[in-house]
This record gives structure tokens, sequence and C-alpha cells, in this order.
């Protein structure tokens, strides 16, 4: 497919994505006054589409920004700065990730705890800080919600990066290996999410009905199930279980069900982020190191079989010392080994050998 072709369909696509992915957050979002609080799913699929397919389709987040705006009834002007805003905030941590070796299959905790903490410190401080900006001058925002607007909308932001964009990341990294890998994976991300959306689901139904579950913190009575999960299925448990966790929460409390309603909305609201931080910073660190010690464990086990491949008694010719591989072909001692073992060989000659080829140059 001709370059210019991918890039308009992969375009397409995340202006869809990122419009669809909006109207969902907004659906199930909690306002009070003129502040809402929702999940922005939407950020997290503009961080990972442009992190995977680079710069160029920055254009899909304006536009799925345009639409989500005009959808949403916000005025020409406010949607113009907030989709530029979004669009550039993009491109910030593209270039910022970048910078600082960012792998995008994310490998490593070092990666995880990058992306996290480019999110938070780097990139919704800037979205929050343009949006609220264009509320103030081109809509009818109050002077004492700015604050609480700011809060939120960078909080909304962040979470929605933190679910989403390890989710598309991982799932890329996934759909690159075969097809044996893909199905494996694909029936782990079903199970976590079935037993993980089962479990957060009857626990915000029987929340208000149970006196047990009432006087339990909602992050102690899943977070075993998380750590299970994320340590049976490594990071694809941890990424799945805690997206589905927190779009079963946010779902729940906008409909007034479950720990994070009643009494104070604002103090439900802080509830419910803490929970869901906490939730998916849980899962994060815990499916990550554990897909660090399997690749650390299977390093390991590969080093071990290399190791006594070169065990045993090894076939050597007496006169030009090549060895005899399982395959009965000879090749040099140096290619053997190295091939083995992973050492290198440096050539040199020892002082006989100097002596015997070159003693008469002295």
């Amino acid at each position: 497919m001709d370059k210019r072709i991918r890039n308009a369909v992969i375009i397409s696509v995340l202006a869809v994505l990122y419009y669809i992915f909006g109207k969902f957050a907004f659906a199930f979002a909690i306002s009070y006054e003129t502040v809402t609080s929702a999940i922005f799913l939407s950020e997290g699929v503009a961080l990972g589409f442009i992190l995977l397919f680079g710069w160029r389709i920055w254009p899909g987040i304006f536009l799925g920004q345009m639409l989500l705006g005009f959808a949403t009834g916000l005025n020409i002007y406010s949607s113009l700065i907030i989709s530029a805003g979004n669009s550039v905030e993009a491109l910030a941590g593209l270039w910022i990730l970048s910078r600082l070796k960012f792998n995008v299959r994310l490998v490593s905790l070092r990666d995880y705890l990058l992306l996290i903490f480019v999110i938070f410190a780097f990139l919704q401080p800037l979205s929050s800080v343009v949006g609220v900006t264009s509320l103030c001058l081109f809509s009818d925002l109050k002077n004492g919600d700015i604050l609480t607007c700011l809060i939120y909308w960078w909080i909304g932001n962040s979470m929605g990066q933190m679910l989403f964009t390890p989710l598309i990341l991982a799932s890329a990294s996934v759909f690159n290996k075969g097809k044996h890998y893909i199905k494996q994976k694909a029936c782990e991300a079903s199970i976590s999410m079935l037993v993980i959306g089962g479990l957060s689901a009857l626990i915000f139904i029987l929340w208000g009905r149970s006196e047990v579950l009432h006087n339990v913190y909602a992050f102690f009575l899943i977070l075993p199930v998380v750590i299970w999960l994320s340590l049976k299925y490594d990071f694809t448990g941890a990424v799945v279980s805690s997206f589905v966790i927190s779009l079963v929460a946010q779902i729940f409390t906008a409909e007034g069900i479950g720990p994070f309603t009643g009494g104070d909305i604002q103090h439900n609201l802080i509830s419910l982020n803490v929970f869901i931080i906490s939730v998916t910073l849980s899962a994060g660190f815990t499916g990550i190191l554990f897909y660090e010690r399997k690749v650390g464990e299977e390093k390991l086990r590969k080093a071990f079989e290399e190791i006594k491949t070169l065990q045993g008694i090894l076939p050597i010719c007496s006169s030009c010392k090549k060895i005899r591989n399982d395959k009965g072909y000879w090749e040099q001692i140096e290619s053997y080994i190295t091939k083995h073992s992973g050492a290198e060989f440096t050539h040199g000659l020892c002082e006989e050998c100097v002596e015997k080829l070159y003693g008469n140059y002295k």
C-alpha cells in the first residue's frame, strides 16, 4: 500500500476512534455545576497511535477532537484551540519519549514508569492549561471553577492515557507475533476481562446491600484479583484488568451505584479517581515486573541450553582442529564456540609460534 494512502487510512481510523471513545467517555461522565469528570479515553487513543505510527498522523487527533467538540455543543473557537492543544500535546509526547529512548513495546519497568511520568508531569498539564484557557476565553466557565476544572481535566485525561495507551501498545506488540501467540494473548485477555469485569460489577451492585462490603474500601476488595491476573498473565492481565475495573467504576458511579455515590459529590469524585489510579498503577507495576522476570528466566534457560551444548565429548579434527557439529558438518572451533556460547574471539600469536614463524627476522 502506498505510504500516503496508508497514512490517510490511519488518520481516518484515528479520527473515528477518537470521536467514538470521546462520546463514550462523556456518556458516563460525572458532572456538578459547570465541571465534568470523565476518563477521557480519546487521549489514550491519540498518544498510542502517534507513538506507533509517528508524527504524520496528528491530523487524526485534530479532526477527532473537532468532531467531538461540535457534537458536544462546544463553540468553534474553543474547539479549534482544544483540538490544536491536544494535537501538540501528543506530538510533544512523541518527541519527549523518543528522546528518552522509550520502547513502544513496553518491555521493561523503566518504559512503563517513563510513560506514566511523562503523561502526568508534562503532557496533561499542557493539555489541561490549553483547554481550560479556551473555556475561560470563549465559554461560560466561572472563575471559581477554573482550578477545579483544571484538576479534573488533568486527572481525567491522565487516566485515559494511563489506561488506554499501554493497552494499545501491548496489543500492537502482540499482533506483530505469530498466530499462536495472538490466540494465546486473546484468550488471556478474555479471561481477565470476564473475571475482573464480573467481580467488579458484583461488588458495585452489592455495595449498598451488604454491611460487610459497605465497611471495606473497594480498592482492597479488588486488589488481590488484580495482582493474581497480573501474575498469571503478566502485562496482558494487568492492562486489561485495570482498564475494565476503571470503566466499571466510572459507569456504575455515573449511574449512582457503588461506594463512590451519596454525600458530597466532589469527595466522591476524588475517591473514585484515587481508586482508579491506585488499581491502574498496582496492576501495571505487578504485570511489568513479572513480565521482566519471565523474560529474564527465558534468557537464563537459553543460556543453560547453550552451556549444555558445550558439555560432553566434542568431535574435533586432530589436524585442522575443526569441530563436527550436530548436523555432521565441520566448522572452525571459533565459529562453533561463538555460536553456542556467545563468546567472541580475538586472534594473536603465542611466544612459541612467534619464534617458530618469525624467528629468523629477530
